[in-house]
């Protein structure tokens, strides 16, 4: 076991913990039956309590839920498949987890190249779309969107080093310049993407066509 999250929304403590309780049942009986032990001290098993953001203070914590008589421990975030949640779903821990591996990989990339020499500008845009950006996208349609102002003094010190300029230029020059969209535009062609992606074959075909349509209608 990776993980197991818990959450309630309502400010119900009581009422989350009699549902999970029955899940910890429930996780039991599928061990048993598959003859796999949980060791609780190796793994990361863990339960994250979500509640609801407007209120001042956390709820009262849940009592000690055992799975075979092992203790879980509760956290105040998690990490779940690569994106970190947190008590309060702010994403602020992903967003700074985010942001540090962007900064050390682009710091790695760009530490030989100055204005008068290294890597050309054409060569780190490339680098910075291909690396930088793929972990700053990465389950981007998650969380994203709420922490965009987390990465606007990275992205402009980042186009900075592609030009090679000595001063900000406006926002919009500098991103046609350096060929790097604004992080709001790639958003918004991960989320279609993304949603695409979770339609069955026959519903994306007939999307396709009618936007092909569509296109040469115009």
């Amino acid at each position: 076991s990776s993980g197991i999250n818990a959450e309630y929304g309502d400010g119900n403590p009581v009422e989350c913990e009699r549902i999970m309780t029955r899940v910890m049942a429930y996780v039991h009986q599928w061990c048993r039956k598959w003859r796999l032990v949980v060791n609780c001290d190796k793994n990361k098993t863990e339960i994250l309590v979500i509640y609801p953001k407007a209120k001042a203070k956390a709820p009262p914590p849940l009592t000690r839920l055992l799975l075979e008589n092992d203790p879980i421990n509760f956290a105040d975030s998690s990490k779940v498949l690569g994106v970190y949640l947190d008590r309060r779903l702010d994403i602020v821990t992903q967003a700074n987890y985010v942001l540090r591996r962007c900064w050390f990989a682009w710091n790695h990339l760009s530490a030989e190249t100055s204005r008068t020499g290294g890597l050309n500008s054409s060569s780190l845009s490339l680098l910075y779309k291909t690396v930088v950006l793929a972990k700053m996208y990465y389950a981007a349609p998650i969380w994203l969107q709420r922490r965009v102002d987390y990465f606007n003094d990275f992205t402009a010190r980042a186009r900075l080093k592609i030009l090679g300029a000595q001063a900000y230029c406006a926002k919009p020059l500098s991103e046609l310049l350096s060929r790097t969209p604004p992080i709001e535009v790639s958003l918004e062609v991960l989320v279609v993407k993304f949603v695409l992606k979770g339609l069955p074959r026959y519903c994306r075909s007939k999307w396709s066509q009618s936007m092909f349509f569509s296109g040469t209608h115009q």
